[in-house]
């Protein structure tokens, strides 16, 4: 097991797992993808994220979110890529909770879905979501064709991340595409807000893209779609 101050390498594989991955009550931890499995003599060896993806997945039978982090703090993730997490909850790939100093480094989480069933609230964060008093930092990373979306009358928000009241976000130099929330209710009520980012916290964009994302209602009426790209709930947002 990891203790606080250590890094783990990971090397370029796909990892299918039955369950999420859960990182609790640590400080000063990195996970860094993107070895080549080799017996170099200089270990950890030749680093190439590009090269050799460490892929973080699920078996297609098995629902699950990828990954859960619980008062990490001055955590680290650098060239991992999550994909095809499907969470009954938030946060479809990963969910940050009360993570301080987080940082997201030169990660691909794409293909992730957060849904629910739920009669009453909402469900937030397809690819990402950061609760309690996380304060996350993502860099040069891609989100991409990450969905949320409800099978009830609640609200879906944050395709791509969902930053909720407490939490801080800041975004710099990536890329936001494809990202949706759909909401297939006819009802007034509940709406579909923020197909790549929905903001209710503290969130800061510097120098990203957020494209051809969507949010989507299934009455197709304007009020009830909410910020294809970016939907701001409050808080503060700065682009």
């Amino acid at each position: 097991a990891a203790g606080d101050g250590d890094t783990l390498v990971i090397a370029g594989h796909r990892f299918e797992l039955d369950a999420p991955l859960s990182w609790s009550g640590s400080a000063d931890i990195t996970i860094r993808g993107g070895y080549a499995a080799t017996n170099a003599a200089e270990q950890p060896g030749p680093r190439d994220p590009t090269l050799w993806p460490t892929l973080i997945t699920r078996p297609p039978a098995i629902s699950n979110r990828l990954l859960s982090a619980t008062a990490v703090t001055n955590g680290t993730l650098d060239g991992l890529t999550f994909a095809g997490g499907d969470a009954r909850g938030n946060g479809g790939g990963l969910l940050l909770n009360a993570c301080p100093n987080f940082q997201i480094l030169s990660c691909t989480i794409v293909s992730n879905t957060a849904r629910t069933n739920a009669a009453t609230g909402s469900i937030s964060g397809g690819g990402l979501f950061l609760t309690g008093t996380t304060e996350a930092t993502l860099s040069n990373c891609l989100l991409a064709a990450n969905s949320v979306i409800t099978e009830r009358n609640v609200d879906a928000r944050g395709g791509g991340i969902a930053i909720d009241s407490a939490a801080q976000a800041t975004l710099l130099d990536c890329l936001l595409s494809r990202n949706s929330a759909f909401n297939p209710s006819i009802s007034a009520n509940n709406k579909a807000m923020g197909g790549a980012i929905h903001n209710a916290g503290t969130t800061r964009i510097v120098n990203g893209l957020v494209v051809k994302n969507e949010a989507r209602h299934n009455t197709s009426t304007a009020d009830f779609e909410r910020g294809d790209g970016v939907y701001a709930a409050g808080g503060a947002l700065t682009l």
